[in-house]
């Protein structure tokens, strides 16, 4: 039995593969929107949420300089 498994895996992998699929029709094609290019200036801005603090709190003290 050894000597024929090869040979009927092969087999039915060649079967397989002369099995002709129906062809599916192609997708048809999307619908887009066309719109006009208009050049204009556009703020720049982000609104971001949240709190800024340090991991440590430290003081700051000023050196006098000579």
């Amino acid at each position: 039995m050894g000597n024929r498994t090869p040979a009927i895996v092969s087999s039915t992998l060649l079967i397989g593969a002369c099995h002709e699929g129906v062809a599916t029709p192609a997708a048809p094609a999307p619908t887009v929107q066309v719109v006009e290019v208009v050049q204009q200036d556009v703020p720049i801005y982000g609104e971001r949420i949240g709190t800024l603090d340090a991991f440590g709190n430290v003081r700051c003290l000023r050196e006098a300089g000579e």
